[in-house]
């Protein structure tokens, strides 16, 4: 009887052992998914289409700049008479052309982060990190004074249709890009120069630092979203 006891107690010991090495499997399975996610762009052939992704969308970011500038221009030129608000004007007239600069910002970020890919070297990834940078920080504050003006359109001149979605996804993208950042810098931090390592990246070994990783991979995903629908 003992020993029909004993074998059963080793059944079961590596019934749950088997269970904690098939269940850190998946876990370390999940996680090398989501980091090639991370870095898929910086491998061909998703590197080339990634690259050519970025350009067409810098190109097509600075023209939807320009045709909106040019769109407010005629809305405040149609007051440009206006005595009272003469100054108002002034000032959404500057708002407007720094716009299409932090466009055009943006979009220079957007050709550096397409050049340079973030798994080649350390040197590289940190001009990568910067075009990105750029890229992040310019867009989300040409989406912050698009709503301005836009608010200031609809309340003060009754043009346009008042601009709640645009409040909200800009407001929405400003979350993501706070998340995103704190979690990418406090796992860099964390990691110390391995950081840089595609390799150490991609199995990411540091459990501690782990979750930070992966919360700034997934916010990192919504926000290129983001930045690609408006």
């Amino acid at each position: 009887m003992d020993t029909i006891c004993n074998n059963a107690d080793v059944d079961d010991n590596k019934a749950s052992q088997s269970k904690k090495t098939m269940a850190l499997f998946i876990n370390q399975k999940t996680f090398m998914d989501i980091s090639i996610k991370f870095d898929s762009g910086g491998y061909p052939p998703g590197a080339n289409i990634f690259s050519s992704f970025l350009i067409i969308c810098a190109i097509f970011s600075t023209l939807t700049a320009w045709f909106r500038y040019k769109q407010v221009k005629y809305y405040l030129q149609l007051h440009w008479k206006d005595d009272q608000n003469m100054n108002e004007l002034k000032y959404l007239r500057s708002i407007n052309w720094t716009l299409v600069i932090l466009m055009i910002f943006s979009s220079f970020g957007m050709l550096i982060a397409a050049s340079f890919r973030f798994t080649d070297s350390a040197t590289i990834a940190v001009i990568h990190g910067i075009g990105a940078t750029i890229t992040f920080v310019c867009d989300l504050l040409y989406s912050i004074g698009t709503a301005y003006i836009c608010w200031k359109l609809y309340h003060v001149y009754c043009l346009e249709s008042k601009p709640i979605s645009l409040i909200v996804f800009t407001i929405v993208k400003t979350i993501t890009a706070t998340i995103f950042a704190l979690n990418f810098l406090i796992s860099w931090y964390m990691a110390g120069n391995d950081f840089l390592d595609a390799k150490f990246r991609l199995k990411w070994p540091d459990v501690n630092s782990r979750i930070f990783f992966l919360t700034a991979t997934f916010s990192e995903t919504i926000l290129v979203l983001l930045i690609s629908v408006g």
